[in-house]
């Protein structure tokens, strides 16, 4: 049996030797973000005075993203991907700079704007190479381990981020965010080599799209989860720090919540879901998936203490994983090398639009009613999914 259980862990690592430079390069720009994550929402509000407003910035990536994902999908797939994610962590190191400064809500729309373009243009090209690099039948155990070395970094990044904050100042994670996204920059120029693009006749757009719709009961149940997932996700990470210290929890406490909570399902279960999906399918996981993320936001609805915030975190963020390492490993399975960048473009852009309609949304009832009602709203909108996603055929 102990043999077994060796022979098993050197088959992972052989399949996830090939991601190491990639996952190492999202670990250090991660860790950088993840120094800010404590303080960002908090100070995004603090510079708004309302959670509507909030809302408005929270959303913008979103916003940008339904138009920029698309386009830097094709890109992705006729011009060099190590350029882009180059440009976008010159601009993320930028950015961190400007949220510094930034006082006003003019100044701060702008920003986030350039903020939300430098993340368009990271993620897309990140995920069209990961998916370049783990096409085969482990693809989705590949997935899940860059998805967990990357982010190992939010588990860290907050609880310092938290520290530096209480012990100096908020802006000094701002200059530290800045300073990783150029260590990020230097390793991944030198250390991250690109795979041949054997894609010679690239798609248009017209052409990628009906492609991704060849089988509408595919395409449609990822659309409608990717939906669901990030209007659900997004709003309540927009919302959560906000939230917490209004209920009074210190900033410490936000790092902790934050740093263990919605990162430690991310290491626990992905490659426990890769193997089990690889083998059975993606249903189980993704009804779980859902059940936990609409019990998690119900009973957030009723909690008050320190000990509750962080164990209903962790069941939101336990269906949030289930959900995602699924359907990413699913749209794997629909690309071909000719349609990578594509089809991550038109995903990235249909989960950019849960991302724009969430927060807005979210920040809209929360500044009518409560935070608390909206995340309620957001648990019926989980559990409703649930009774649909069991009518798609051919899951």
């Amino acid at each position: 049996m102990a043999f077994s259980f060796m022979q098993f862990l050197n088959e992972r690592i052989v399949h996830f030797k090939k991601m190491v430079p990639l996952s190492i390069t999202f670990f250090i720009y991660l860790l950088g973000w993840g120094f800010v994550s404590p303080i960002f929402n908090i100070r995004v509000n603090d510079v708004t005075g309302s959670l509507s407003l909030s809302g408005i910035i929270f959303s913008l990536v979103g916003l940008v993203g339904v138009f920029s994902d698309p386009l830097v999908g094709l890109f992705c797939d006729r011009y060099n991907i190590k350029k882009m994610i180059q440009f976008s962590l010159v601009l993320y190191s930028i950015v961190f700079l400007m949220y510094s400064i930034a006082g006003s809500f003019e100044f701060l729309f702008i920003t986030r704007l350039m903020h939300a373009f430098a993340l368009s243009l990271l993620w897309t090209s990140g995920w069209t190479l990961t998916r370049r690099l783990t096409k085969g039948r482990y693809a989705q155990e590949e997935i899940s381990a860059w998805s967990s070395v990357q982010n190992m970094a939010y588990i860290l990044g907050p609880i310092i981020g938290g520290l530096i904050i209480t012990i100096y100042s908020w802006q000094s994670v701002f200059y530290l965010g800045s300073v990783f996204s150029i260590i990020s920059l230097l390793y991944f120029t030198f250390k991250v080599k690109m795979p041949v693009n054997h894609n010679s006749c690239p798609k248009t757009f017209k052409e990628q799209w009906h492609s991704f719709f060849k089988d509408p009961s595919v395409a449609y149940r990822l659309i409608a989860l990717n939906l669901v997932l990030f209007i659900a996700s997004t709003s309540f990470y927009s919302f959560l720090p906000i939230h917490l210290v209004d209920t009074g929890v210190s900033i410490e406490g936000v790092a902790i919540i934050l740093a263990l909570s919605t990162t430690v399902p991310y290491i626990l279960f992905p490659i426990v879901i890769g193997v089990v999906a690889d083998n059975y399918g993606r249903k189980i996981p993704t009804l779980f998936g859902l059940l936990f993320m609409a019990l998690g936001l119900i009973f957030f609805t009723w909690i008050n203490t320190f000990t509750q915030f962080l164990f209903y975190t962790f069941v939101i963020y336990t269906g949030v994983v289930f959900i995602q390492m699924s359907i990413n490993a699913e749209l794997n399975d629909m690309v071909s090398e000719k349609e990578v960048g594509g089809f991550t473009g038109i995903f990235e852009g249909f989960k950019d639009f849960g991302i724009l309609i969430g927060p807005l949304v979210v920040g809209f009832i929360s500044a009518v009613t409560s935070i608390t009602f909206s995340f309620l709203i957001l648990g019926a909108v989980c559990t409703c999914s649930i009774i649909v996603l069991k009518g798609f055929k051919n899951f």
